[in-house]
């Protein structure tokens, strides 16, 4: 004998335990905490179940009740597979995302003592290798992030066209094509800060809202103040004293969002690590 009178299986069924549903044949049939017309009809009629009846083919009572089921089996195998994706996501943003904070302390860390003894032409040429090296590392981690979100594969993209002009600038000596080189180099290099904020915050929005919204307010600021430095750069070109106190405090503003920046990369790898630890253990 079927567990329900219209013959779905009730163990498949997750609200059945998640609204503690006694089951059709409890009371008579209760669905949801409220008499099913498919139970009460059976029982009026001293059936066992439907497939007793003679207007079982043509009943609309259980071709609702059929397709209410069918739909709901369906969002439930859609929800499963939401929360597969994310636990898969998770994972690989956990790990990249930590690779990538780590990368970013590093190269920090070199480029500062390259910066303290950028005395001789070998000390710059080994920070030139070491910022190929770097470029071509976080466009492997972006590639491998791009599984989770286009925009970090798209800052992929533009990472291996900043290796190139790093390779470039090895072969150009003409001052012309040296700022031509910069200047396209400095255009990659603000697509890909964009780009990786806007990733940041499409990747965090569908877990935690709060820190999705924490990564969209620092865009906001880090670029803001881009555009001051770039407007205060252009005026202290044209001669005004007073821009170059513009152009220093939005230097260091920049500096400082950017340092924000690192620390809610870190905050972002460790809830995604936290998030896998926590869902992924539970399926």
């Amino acid at each position: 004998m079927s567990q329900s009178y219209c013959g779905n299986d009730c163990s498949n069924c997750e609200a059945k335990a998640k609204k503690q549903c006694p089951g059709c044949r409890v009371g008579p049939g209760q669905k949801y905490g409220t008499e099913c017309e498919i139970a009460k009809c059976a029982i009026s009629n001293s059936l066992a179940d439907c497939d007793g009846c003679n207007s079982a083919a043509s009943c609309s009572k259980r071709k609702r009740r059929t397709s209410s089921y069918a739909n709901r089996t369906l969002t439930q195998e859609r929800q499963q597979q939401s929360i597969q994706r994310q636990v898969e996501g998770s994972g690989i943003l956990s790990k990249e995302l930590t690779a990538l904070f780590w990368l970013f302390l590093g190269s920090m860390i070199v480029n500062l003592i390259c910066g303290i003894f950028d005395l001789a032409f070998q000390v710059e040429f080994f920070s030139l290798i070491c910022s190929i090296v770097t470029c071509l590392l976080q466009a492997l981690i972006f590639l491998k992030l791009g599984r989770a979100n286009f925009n970090f594969r798209v800052v992929a993209i533009l990472g291996f066209a900043s290796m190139a002009f790093d390779v470039l600038s090895l072969f150009v000596d003409h001052s012309a094509l040296v700022l031509l080189v910069g200047l396209c180099q400095l255009a990659v290099v603000v697509a890909m800060e964009y780009l990786q904020f806007l990733g940041y915050v499409v990747v965090t929005e569908e877990f935690e809202s709060d820190l999705s919204q924490k990564w969209n307010n620092l865009c906001v600021a880090h670029f803001v103040l881009l555009i001051v430095f770039g407007i205060a750069v252009a005026l202290v070109l044209l001669g005004l004293t007073v821009a170059i106190w513009l152009a220093m405090l939005a230097g260091i503003g920049y500096l400082v969002t950017s340092i924000f920046k690192y620390i809610r990369l870190y905050q972002t790898a460790r809830f995604f690590r936290e998030y896998y630890e926590e869902i992924g253990c539970s399926i």
